[in-house]
């Protein structure tokens, strides 16, 4: 096991690291459609699943796809409203990638890529395998759930362990990288063992356990602990060369060969007091408002958060679920005061990143900004451990990302 440098070791963070994920089948989807695509559907229409109900005028992007089968009930402010029927029928269009994956020259692969409309978190996975290709030694595929209070990405893995190393081969291929590493929590060693009995050549794809510690799951940290070197952010591949990316979309790129159906749906926990613990797939669209009324009806005073508790951003509950939802958390409002620092030193200890926040958050509050660029601020990855351990609640965490938006 590789024991993580700083973070925060959190007690009873697996809410649904174990559970099977779920699919679940809303009345409607909301397709919001950009400024830039043209609608390829009416009112009225009869669509299928993976039917490009939208596509980008300059053929940068990839479609937007229905994720069920139903009419199309109302266009309006650029939202496609889908009724779904239920019958669940794919579109009579969509195949299989026929040709062998050696035949297939870079730029077929980076479009068929772009077609599938396959994303890891909020990019493109296109984009990524474009700025990658012929750049790259590794690929991490990082399956550790480290954010409390759950995550999906050790559930995947788990779930479609097959899927997950054909994938990871095509992204060898299309890369030109040496190897796949994928890397999961020490929680999880039992995955570990059946990945390694399904993987036929170790010194293509091997796995790494790692120390169950948040922030494992942001990339810049997850190289520092397998490499011991910092990068910094805006040349992260071409100096580490390393890719990291998310489990789902290496199983999604997998399916997408092997079956033609492009991403139509994505993977997520949905954790929080009040309401059912569990691991969901559903297609993209779906509001937020179905998922809870599957649930117990949450209390009043309870807020929406996409994302966990350290980093994770709050949203409103017709909010639609889309490529970056990892998780949904219901968290109940709080108010905490601030007290005055004390020194204690507990933000320099836990920071994975090696900076000291006192120093940085005193420098924006006493406007002496300019004086943090030798101490690294840009390097800061805004995982909030800072702030969760600081005995006097003071909010290092949000003023040093302030502070950051200056440089």
């Amino acid at each position: 096991m590789l024991f993580v440098h700083g973070g925060i070791k959190f007690k009873k963070n697996e809410k649904t690291n174990s559970m099977p994920i779920h699919d679940v089948d809303p009345d409607y989807i909301f397709l919001n459609v950009p400024n830039d695509f043209f609608i390829n559907v009416s009112e009225g229409d009869l669509v299928d699943i993976g039917y490009a109900v939208a596509s980008s005028k300059n053929d940068t992007s990839s479609p937007i796809y229905s994720g069920v089968s139903g009419h199309v009930e109302r266009i309006e402010n650029n939202v496609i409203t889908i009724k779904n029927d239920f019958k669940k029928r794919i579109h009579p269009g969509i195949s299989p990638v026929e040709l062998p994956l050696k035949e297939l020259s870079d730029k077929d692969l980076e479009s068929l890529i772009n077609l599938m409309g396959i994303y890891d978190g909020a990019v493109p996975l296109s984009d990524k395998i474009k700025t990658s290709m012929g750049k790259i030694e590794n690929i991490i595929i990082n399956c550790t759930d480290s954010q409390p209070p759950a995550g999906i990405s050790h559930p995947i893995a788990k779930q479609y362990p097959k899927e997950l190393l054909g994938g990871i081969k095509i992204l060898i291929h299309a890369t030109k990288a040496r190897r796949g590493i994928i890397t999961l929590s020490e929680s999880n060693e039992k995955t570990a063992d059946s990945l390694k009995q399904l993987i036929s050549d170790p010194k293509l794809i091997t796995v790494r356990i790692l120390e169950n510690k948040y922030p494992t799951d942001n990339e810049k940290y997850l190289i520092y602990t397998l490499t011991k070197k910092e990068y910094r952010t805006e040349n992260l591949v071409e100096e580490s060369r390393i890719l990291v990316l998310k489990p789902e979309s290496v199983i999604s790129l997998y399916r997408c060969f092997t079956s033609g159906i492009p991403v139509v749906n994505k993977a997520f926990s949905l954790s929080g007091k009040g309401i059912e613990n569990k691991n969901i797939s559903a297609p993209i669209g779906t509001k937020i408002s179905f998922l809870l009324n599957l649930s117990e009806n949450p209390e009043n005073n309870f807020k929406i958060i996409k994302g966990g508790i350290m980093n994770g951003t709050a949203v409103e509950d017709d909010a639609v679920i889309y490529h970056d939802f990892d998780s949904i958390t219901l968290v109940e409002e709080t108010f905490q005061k601030e007290y005055p620092c004390i020194r204690c030193g507990r933000c320099i200890e836990t920071c994975p990143m090696l900076l000291k926040p006192l120093y940085l958050y005193s420098n924006i509050v006493m406007d002496k900004n300019k004086d943090n660029t030798s101490l690294g601020i840009t390097n800061c990855i805004e995982c909030g451990c800072c702030s969760y351990v600081c005995p006097s609640k003071i909010p290092l965490t949000q003023t040093i990302k302030t502070g950051k938006s200056n440089f």
